[in-house]
């Protein structure tokens, strides 16, 4: 996987699959128009999902803590982002 364990790779590593992951929905909800419950904004939540997924598999398989809690600091940053984004109907 990886060989240092430190909190500024996890962050670079939650970033980058957060980002990967709303892009590749951004770009669903675009071309395929898919909106369940009119909510498209819901749909977000689904790219914390490989993040958490790399998150649990540093810390738990692993033993790579510090880099664990990158990602997971990574989430709680992208769910604020998700939340303000929300608030000012910005999604």
């Amino acid at each position: 996987m990886y060989k240092k364990d430190s909190l500024p790779i996890g962050l670079l590593i939650g970033f980058i699959f957060t980002a990967a992951s709303s892009l590749t929905i951004w770009l669903i909800i675009g071309v395929v128009g898919f909106a369940p419950l009119e909510v498209p904004g819901k749909l977000y939540f689904l790219a914390l999902i490989p993040s958490i997924f790399v998150m649990r598999t540093a810390m738990k398989k692993h033993k790579r803590i510090k880099t664990g809690s990158g990602v997971l600091l990574s989430v709680i940053l992208f769910m604020a982002l998700f939340f303000i984004a929300l608030h000012y109907h910005w999604i």
